[in-house]
C-alpha cells in the first residue's frame, strides 16, 4: 500500500462522494475558480477536454466533474511565480453549511497532504536511481564531451531536487506544485 491511513482514504472518498454527487449544482459552483479551473476549485461536467492537452481539439469535452486542490505557497509561505502556487476554492459555509464545508476541506487536505508525501517518496526513489545511473555511466569512463555536460546538468538538478525535499520535508518545497484532481462520473 501507499502507507496512506485508511480513515484518511475513507474520509476522502465520503467527501468526494458528497461534494461530486449528493450536492446541489449551486453548492459545487460556490467553488468554481474565477482565475483558473484547470488549476483549483470546480470544474463542471463537459467544460473541459483533457484530450485538448495533446491536441486533440476534436473530441468532446470530458462528461466528468473536477475538484482540484494544490500547494498555495512556496516552502517558505512567501508568494510563488509559478502559476500552480495559487488559492485553492472551496465550497461555501453559506452555500453547503458549515459542517459539510468544514468536514470537506480537512479531509481533502488531510489526503493531498499524504498523497504528496508519497509523491514525493516516489519521485526522491526515481531521483536517487538515476543519479546512481548517472555516476555508474560516468564511473565506466564512456561519456563523450556532448552527453557529460547534459548529464551534469541532471545531476545538478536532482542534487538540488533532493537536498530541498530534506530541508522541507513538511512537503511544502519549491518543487511542490502537485494538484489533486478528484473525479466524479
Amino acid at each position: 500500500g501507499t502507507g496512506i491511513p485508511h480513515d484518511i482514504i475513507q474520509n476522502a472518498l465520503v467527501s468526494c462522494n458528497e461534494f461530486l454527487h449528493v450536492a446541489k449544482e449551486s453548492i459545487r459552483r460556490s467553488a468554481l475558480s474565477k482565475k483558473d479551473r484547470a488549476k483549483r476549485g470546480y470544474s463542471p461536467m463537459c467544460t473541459e477536454n483533457f484530450a485538448s492537452l495533446i491536441g486533440k481539439n476534436d473530441i468532446p469535452n470530458d462528461v466528468v466533474r473536477k475538484f482540484r486542490i494544490g500547494n498555495e505557497n512556496s516552502n517558505n509561505g512567501m508568494s510563488s511565480s509559478s502559476s500552480l502556487h495559487q488559492p485553492n476554492y472551496w465550497p461555501s459555509d453559506d452555500d453547503w453549511g458549515e459542517e459539510h464545508a468544514v468536514a470537506f476541506k480537512r479531509n481533502i487536505t488531510q489526503y493531498y497532504e499524504h498523497s504528496n508525501k508519497v509523491a514525493n517518496i516516489i519521485i526522491r526513489a526515481i531521483c536517487e536511481a538515476v543519479l546512481e545511473n548517472t555516476t555508474t555511466s560516468d564511473d565506466d569512463g564512456d561519456n563523450d564531451d556532448d552527453n557529460s555536460s547534459s548529464g551534469s546538468s541532471i545531476q545538478r538538478s536532482l542534487d538540488i531536487f533532493l537536498e530541498d525535499e530534506e530541508k522541507n520535508s513538511n512537503s511544502n518545497s519549491n518543487y511542490n506544485t502537485s494538484i489533486l484532481t478528484l473525479l466524479g462520473y
